[in-house]
């Protein structure tokens, strides 16, 4: 399945042809008071471009959330953070469900901020029949380098034969399995502090190579191993 997504600037018009749509974060996170705002204000977008979207990073039942809406501007599903930036530690609680929501434009799991540093969380929503992701994370920006991205979403991409959509506040990108990138190298989209992003992805494309990865991991003996220690 082909599919244009825009990363894009918050309630910016999106192209004509685009089918998902990614907000990029102005913020570190749209704080509780202005929650149920940004949450209908989405809900209007969606509806009014008949686009699938993804929020921005924001503050809900003590957690820090990414909104998935449909373009009838029902709301689809919701991820809160399972890990927590440092700073976030005393405001925020994690959470511990990773969702995987199944949708006409494929199966997406949203990466909440840092989340998408842990291998645990992607190789968990790959289990849970991801088809691809979409990371959204907030930078300081003495702290942003292109290494964030490197060894966050690019490794997470490689890794798990994923295409990775990722926006931040400082630069978007896509991100996919080596195979699938004009330069081998994971980078589907290169980093761009262009306030649009716009490309077709085909997530169909890298099915077999997950399928093969997720057979190899559950063949494991391993595994049995490390759902003991879980007590699974």
């Amino acid at each position: 399945m082909n599919i244009t997504v825009n990363l894009i600037s918050p309630f910016q018009k999106p192209g004509d042809s685009a089918k998902l749509v990614v907000f990029q974060n102005m913020a570190p996170y749209v704080e509780q008071e202005h929650g149920d705002l940004l949450i209908n204000s989405c809900m209007a977008y969606a509806k009014k471009y008949q686009v699938y979207l993804v929020s921005c990073l924001f503050e809900a039942m003590e957690g820090l959330c990414l909104a998935l809406l449909g373009p009838s501007g029902e709301l689809l599903g919701l991820q809160k953070a399972t890990h927590l930036n440092l700073d976030y530690s005393d405001r925020f609680q994690t959470y511990a469900d990773i969702s995987v929501i199944t949708t006409p434009i494929g199966r997406i799991f949203m990466a909440v901020d840092v989340d998408i540093y842990y291998p645990e969380v992607l190789r968990c929503a790959l289990l849970e029949g991801c088809d691809y992701v979409i990371s959204s994370q907030y930078f300081h920006p003495a702290d942003y380098h292109q290494d964030r991205i490197v060894f966050g979403a690019r490794s997470m991409a490689v890794s798990n034969h994923l295409f990775i959509l990722h926006a931040n506040n400082l630069s978007s990108c896509i991100l996919a399995p080596a195979l699938q990138t004009p330069n081998g190298d994971g980078f589907y989209c290169y980093p761009t502090d262009e306030k649009l992003l716009e490309a077709d992805f085909d997530y169909t494309t890298t099915e077999k190579e997950r399928e093969e990865l997720i057979a190899a991991i559950t063949g494991q003996p391993a595994l049995g191993k490390y759902l003991s220690v879980l007590g699974k």
